[in-house]
């Protein structure tokens, strides 16, 4: 029973995929009557179906055949999303303004364009995000860096890490927290992979936590990989990092009631967790777990401040306007009776690799002791 919403959404998603297929195919058999109203199907059909396969390669980088379906789909969804949004309101403006279905396929057609342009370029820039959050019983300012969803694999690779790295030794932080989903593909296991020495650069301590990705591709061969780099990587642990209290959970349900297709159906969860850590109510905390998920929990146990990424920040228009208002926590700076959550909008971007609404981010966070504390 517990699966019966995951099982409507899955349906609900495919009958809209279907329906935007038809609606575009019958508009453009108006505009551009080159080919039939089933021509268009049969194409609208084929690259949904090749950029839905396409992303699926990506974890995996089977080689030609994948990079066939893969890289052609990197944006191509986005395509397909915008032409069907500038569809919408091109028709809209029709009822008003009447166009010839050249023009309107023109506009709809230009559009297009220019948004996933706009997108893709977007999502190449990692801006630097500052944030200044107070924490009790803090004495002494702590300049850390947060990153999260790099997402390496076989479109985000070294290039975008040095870069990532670049920003982080040019902010010089105290410390880094890293929440997960740095790897998407098992591309990045091998041992000429470059990790271990790109982020060796960073000079500060860096603490990880696994998100959904890496049990997808592989937990243990990223936890290798991190702590190959001197990367301190904590499951279901705690630490102290001078008077801060670091609290690092794996990607898991926030307690056994919760169902969801992004952690592992184990008997672990955050709440049970939580209850078996030794963590000092007393010392100022840092909670690092993948997604803003048990949160009550964490407050229960008298953390400051959760720290995750997965969200993406909705990553694409309308779908970052949607999770702005279906989610609790999307993206930025929240606040749950005591404690603060921040949820980063990640450092690097997932298929389609395009971001309208969002930006690619590292976030640079001064902790500083609460006024009276």
């Amino acid at each position: 029973m517990a699966y019966i919403g995951i099982i409507f959404m899955a349906i609900l998603f495919l009958g809209m995929i279907a329906g935007g297929a038809y609606y575009l195919s019958k508009r453009f058999s108006q505009f551009f009557p080159v080919l039939s109203l089933k021509g268009w199907l049969l194409i609208f059909i084929i690259t949904t179906t090749a950029t839905v396969s396409g992303s699926w390669f990506s974890a995996d980088s089977p080689g030609v055949i994948g990079d066939i379906l893969f890289y052609p789909g990197t944006v191509w969804a986005a395509v397909l999303l915008y032409l069907l949004s500038s569809l919408v309101i091109v028709d809209l403006v029709h009822l008003v303004f009447k166009m010839s279905p050249g023009i309107r396929g023109a506009v709809v057609l230009t559009m297009t364009a220019l948004i996933v342009s706009y997108g893709f370029i977007n999502t190449s820039l990692i801006r630097v995000k500052e944030v200044t959050i107070p924490i009790a019983g803090l004495t002494e300012e702590i300049t850390a860096v947060h990153i999260t969803d790099m997402h390496l694999g076989s479109f985000w690779g070294r290039n975008r890490l040095e870069k990532t790295v670049e920003k982080i030794t040019e902010i010089n932080p105290d410390v880094v927290f890293n929440t997960g989903d740095f790897f998407e593909s098992k591309e990045y296991f091998t041992e000429d992979s470059g990790i271990p020495e790109l982020l060796g650069k960073i000079q500060a301590l860096h603490y990880f936590v696994h998100g959904n990705h890496e049990s997808y591709v592989g937990v243990e061969d990223a936890v290798k990989q991190m702590k190959d780099a001197g990367v301190i990587v904590l499951r279901n642990e705690t630490t102290m990092f001078g008077e801060l209290q670091i609290v690092g959970l794996d990607n898991m349900r926030e307690d056994e009631k919760e169902v969801s297709g992004h952690t592992p159906a184990g008997p672990d969860t955050v709440k049970s967790v939580l209850e078996q850590l030794p963590i000092d109510g007393n010392r100022p905390t840092v909670v690092l777990h993948h997604r803003p998920s048990g949160v009550s929990y964490m407050n229960g146990k008298k953390a400051d401040l959760l720290l995750s990424g997965h969200t993406h920040g909705g990553q694409l228009f309308p779908m970052a306007l949607i999770q702005e208002f279906s989610m609790p926590y999307n993206k930025g700076l929240f606040q749950y009776e005591n404690m603060d959550i921040y949820v980063s909008q990640g450092t690097g971007s997932l298929f389609p690799y395009v971001r309208v609404g969002t930006n690619s981010e590292i976030t640079k966070i001064k902790l500083v002791p609460e006024s009276g504390s």
